[in-house]
């Protein structure tokens, strides 16, 4: 009710949630006959902690009407194509690294027991304990769980190269297997049985999924993992695996992957995580490490040993037959070895990391262009509620019982319209309706000047402020409902108007007569908000992704900081943690990046972009030194320099025409001579700067995934992405004029 009050009709609603509205003529009545229209449906307000949508919804293929596809499906085939024909020189380079992994495979090995000092799990205080100095059992578990253990490192000088968790088979648990699961939520009793009962299955052999694991090492004992000082995990390898949870699937912190083993291995089974930074135990005697089993089912162990190794993993990540097949000599290899060798390689070597990765962005897109998604609806229940004005707004006090009806001060609904969702939505569109065309106009007059024609554009009623030009609110909300709700019309009509094409330059006497220009004497001027600050740096680089529609992306984030405002791993109940994406998906408009309700994306926060927990019609706009630590140092903007710097130098022409052209293009002017002074001056300093320093500029031109042009000069590439840093950090590069 508070969105559609402030959003669509312009007017406090929630207001009169408790009582009558206390300055607009707006009843506690009025707003509950509003609210039958809603109160009629069959959803459920909570989906009973699942995680996922509650229904009503349908699948259905996407309305969007592209042309991609055939282009798409040549794309896929070419990229398959190319995974599936061997590559002599690829397959060499990976042969001779995974070799050279098996040779050193159990150097100087051991394992070396922790002293387990506390376990923790963030929504139960037990359903654990300790066994010994290193092991824990759990026999009480949930459908998932998350588990921090705290421990002390033993005292020995050898560099702690990894960390190995050994699961134990538990003679109780089904089928004397390691775990818990599957078990497809709780059995329904059962019946008498009217004949002789039959003799029971064979049990299952108990299993689990561990999703996540992570450590964090320190000099004081800590109960759960430090989420900013994450131990970087190299590898990981066990003893056995299902070929649907291989080992390195439990680096993928999402409860969708994850490592078990082999149902047909016998015998304890073990995972080992590799560090990519050796630990010393004299520095950091203490280590966390968090066993995340969030998959589901109670697939979850029933009794596990932590150790830490020295030397070099004993273990491989390898399955035996690729293994096999690296220790016959090429030349005996038969084609059927030949073909699994190239096919394993195509599928986890480094080289063809972005064929990987492009090809699996095209398949989903084809699939949203194709294939039929779940859709959320409104339906009407079958037993519709009945509506009650509550006294207070309190839930638990009705009052008197109510129909669906519209506002009694505005027009009635028209005639002939039901008394649906379908009615309401011609009575908020009817002409006849003084609110919504022109809240919809004014909110678009703010989207382009800044300021609406109504600066309160939540509130037109008798707090909100007097239109500054009402007649022209009026005629551009005629116009506006006349085109049938045109907004590239209406938007098309303001935008080449005399007063918005004015130029933003004021002079003394109008910033003291008219500081807001409110007048509209002169252009506006404003921040770009957020979303449309990154587009116009991704735009500008060159690497914007221009697709319309399909699902939502994860571009670059620092951390997870989902992970931080979750029960990570022990309940399904929201977007656990953050993973982020690669290939295309990182350069799509803003409009497709994935927003956690409590969690906005970072980079757009700093910008004034509000969390979702309510409707937000205006957004602040400051500007802070935050902003500017963002543009840059964030990925996506030191990205996009580099990017516009590659642009820049594929142009015709010496420094100061390059240079020119880089000024015109985000700023859309050419720059006067006292500005190509400095821009030329920035870059003479930058290049001495890089030629003295060349490995700065190697490391300059790693952030960020898209290709760089291996042609450019290293130290000219550097030099040209900070002064393109320097153009797109300009105030007319962040600021509407």
């Amino acid at each position: 009710m508070k969105t559609l009050g402030e959003a669509v009709l312009g007017l406090t609603l929630a207001c009169a949630q408790c009582h009558d509205h206390k300055f607009d003529p707006v009843t506690q009545k009025d707003y509950f006959q509003m609210f039958a229209f809603f109160n009629s449906l069959s959803d459920r307000g909570l989906d009973g902690n699942g995680g996922v949508n509650p229904g009503p919804f349908i699948s259905a293929k996407t309305v969007l009407k592209t042309d991609e596809v055939p282009a798409l499906q040549k794309q896929i085939s070419t990229l398959r194509q190319r995974l599936s024909t061997p590559h002599g020189k690829i397959l060499r380079a990976w042969e001779n690294r995974e070799r050279a992994r098996l040779d050193k495979c159990g150097t100087a090995f051991q394992t070396h027991p922790t002293r387990i000092l506390k376990v923790s799990t963030p929504n139960r205080g037990n359903g654990f304990e300790m066994e010994g100095q290193n092991g824990v059992r759990l026999p009480q578990v949930a459908a998932m769980a998350a588990y921090d253990v705290s421990m002390e490192l033993p005292k020995i000088s050898a560099p702690i190269t990894g960390l190995r968790v050994v699961f134990h088979p538990v003679p109780d648990l089904p089928g004397g297997g390691w775990g818990s699961g599957p078990q497809e939520g709780r059995a329904p009793a059962k019946a008498k049985a009217k004949t002789a009962p039959k003799e029971e299955a064979p049990t299952h052999k108990g299993s689990f999924v561990l999703t996540s694991i992570a450590a964090t090492a320190g000099s004081i004992a800590n109960d759960q993992i430090n989420l900013h000082k994450l131990e970087e995990i190299a590898h990981v390898t066990a003893n056995s695996w299902d070929v649907k949870y291989p080992p390195a699937a439990c680096l993928d912190p999402r409860n969708e992957s994850g490592w078990a083993p082999d149902p047909a291995t016998e015998g304890p089974v073990r995972l080992t995580a590799t560090f990519a930074r050796p630990l010393s135990a004299s520095d950091t005697p203490f280590l966390t490490t968090q066993l995340v089993f969030g998959h589901g089912k109670s697939l979850i162990p029933g009794h596990f040993e932590i150790f830490v190794i020295t030397g070099e993993d004993d273990d491989s990540a390898l399955p035996a037959d690729i293994i096999a097949i690296l220790g016959t000599a090429e030349a005996k290899r038969s084609p059927r070895q030949k073909a699994a060798l190239w096919s394993y390689a195509a599928a986890h070597a480094d080289e063809m990391r972005r064929t990987r990765v492009d090809l699996a962005n095209l398949e989903e897109r084809l699939a949203a262009l194709t294939q039929p998604h779940p859709t959320m609806v409104m339906d009407v229940a079958a037993k519709p509620r009945d509506t009650f004005i509550l006294n207070r707004g309190d839930y638990a006090q009705p009052t008197v019982k109510v129909s669906m009806g519209t506002i009694e001060s505005l027009p009635p609904m028209p005639d002939g319209a039901a008394q649906d969702r379908l009615g309401l939505a011609q009575w908020i569109t009817m002409k006849g309706n003084p609110l919504t065309a022109r809240v919809a106009v004014n909110r678009f007059w703010k989207m382009l000047f800044g300021t609406g024609i109504v600066a309160t554009a939540a509130d037109f009623g008798m707090q909100g402020e007097w239109p500054s030009h009402p007649d022209v609110l009026d005629w551009l909300a005629v116009e506006f409902m006349e085109s049938g709700w045109d907004v590239k019309r209406l938007l098309k009509l303001i935008v080449m108007s005399d007063t918005y094409r004015q130029t933003s330059a004021a002079t003394p006497e109008m910033l003291e007569r008219d500081p807001q220009n409110r007048l509209l004497a002169r252009g506006p001027r404003f921040r770009l908000p957020a979303e449309l600050l990154r587009d116009a740096a991704l735009k500008t680089s060159g690497l914007l992704v221009p697709r319309i529609g399909g699902p939502s992306v994860n571009p670059y984030t620092p951390g997870d900081l989902w992970r931080e405002v979750s029960h990570y791993g022990s309940t399904p109940a929201t977007a656990q943690t953050f993973v982020q994406d690669h290939g295309e998906k990182l350069y799509r408009r803003s409009l497709y990046t994935f927003w956690k309700r409590t969690a906005a994306p970072p980079n757009m926060t700093a910008f004034d972009a509000p969390n979702r927990e309510v409707c937000t019609i205006d957004r602040g706009n400051t500007t802070t030194p935050l902003q500017a630590l963002v543009t840059l140092n964030d990925p996506q903007f030191v990205e996009a320099a580099r990017a516009f710097a590659q642009r820049a130098l594929h142009q015709s022409g010496d420094d100061a025409a390059r240079l020119r052209w880089a000024f015109a293009e985000a700023t859309s002017r050419q720059p006067k001579a006292a500005e190509l002074g400095v821009l030329l001056a920035a870059l003479k300093r930058e290049r001495q700067h890089y030629n003295a320093k060349p490995q700065a500029a190697a490391q300059a031109l790693r952030v960020g995934e898209s290709p760089r042009d291996g042609k450019l000069p290293a130290i000219e590439h550097a030099a040209w992405m900070q002064v393109a840093a320097l153009i797109l950090n300009l105030s007319e590069s962040v600021t509407r004029n």
